[in-house]
């Protein structure tokens, strides 16, 4: 997922790409893993984050858009 975060962070979004528990280089424990339902949690932390941080004051754009399909 690096290729994306880079390829969107160069056209100028904010990129946010959480690690979870278990699924990362230097942490493959398969029980934390395996708890899927804690991931909405750290989504949530990092949106939390991003959107009280005053270095990025104004220029997170909380808006929720939706689009036809």
């Amino acid at each position: 997922m690096n290729w994306l975060a880079t390829e969107l962070a160069q056209q100028g979004y904010i990129v946010a790409a959480p690690d979870h528990p278990g699924t990362t280089t230097f942490n493959k424990d398969a029980d934390q893993a395996a708890k899927l339902w804690e991931r909405p949690h750290d989504l949530s932390r990092v949106i939390d984050v991003l959107t009280t941080d005053p270095k990025l004051a104004g220029k997170v754009d909380i808006g929720v858009t939706t689009r036809k399909c």
